[in-house]
């Protein structure tokens, strides 16, 4: 489960802006990547949003042609392509896993679970894209709980990696394609903090 369970039951139940429903910088950054990849049609592309919340990102794919669907424990969305449930594991082929803003919201034991069934359910050509948020200017640790009050909503349980610690984390099972650490990423009011993002495709052969 994943440990602010209340908050976020409260969070998509009070909040109806706009920020919440514009597709994110990421989403973008992911379909050009996406378009410059995979030389079929959109249409025959598969991807599953994991911690899709709003379900913003899930819906701006399917206007690009993409065949995505999004899931989110706390999502009050009707949508039929958007399902509420934990997550816990990924026991289905999608040609694209994304996560954006979700490796940050779950404990480390539950994020090590994802990510082991996301690397036995990629094939050779399956992606992974990932964006959370960076320890570095918050704290020197390799990871860090913190409990804190973001641009919208209230404090709420994040766990925050170093890139360096992730990235470690990450090299056994995946092949990086793409990393950056920076600021400008995900900027939201007042704040710019600095956002980890990666591309991952399968590892040849997973090292133990």
């Amino acid at each position: 489960m994943i440990k602010s369970d209340s908050y976020w039951t409260k969070f998509y139940e009070e909040h109806s802006n706009k920020i919440l429903y514009q597709h994110s910088l990421f989403s973008e950054f992911t379909l050009e990547y996406i378009k410059r990849t995979f030389q079929e049609d959109l249409d025959k592309i598969s991807l599953l949003d994991i911690g899709c919340g709003t379900g913003k990102d899930t819906i701006y794919f399917r206007k690009a042609g993409i065949n995505s669907c999004g899931v989110d424990a706390f999502s009050e969305s009707k949508l039929p392509f958007i399902e509420q449930k934990y997550i816990e594991t990924v026991e289905k082929k999608y040609n694209i896993y994304y996560m954006r803003f979700f490796l940050h919201t779950i404990q480390e034991e539950q994020a090590d679970l994802l990510l082991d069934s996301i690397y036995k359910e990629m094939d050779a050509n399956s992606l992974l894209f990932i964006e959370t948020r960076s320890t570095k200017e918050i704290s020197d640790k390799d990871k860090s709980i913190t409990n804190f009050k973001g641009a919208i909503g209230e404090e709420h349980f994040r766990i925050l990696y170093s890139f360096n610690f992730l990235k470690e984390k990450l090299k056994g099972k995946f092949e990086f394609l793409y990393e950056d650490e920076s600021k400008g990423l995900s900027p939201c009011k007042n704040e710019d903090p600095f956002i980890i993002r990666m591309i991952l495709g399968k590892s040849p052969k997973k090292i133990k």
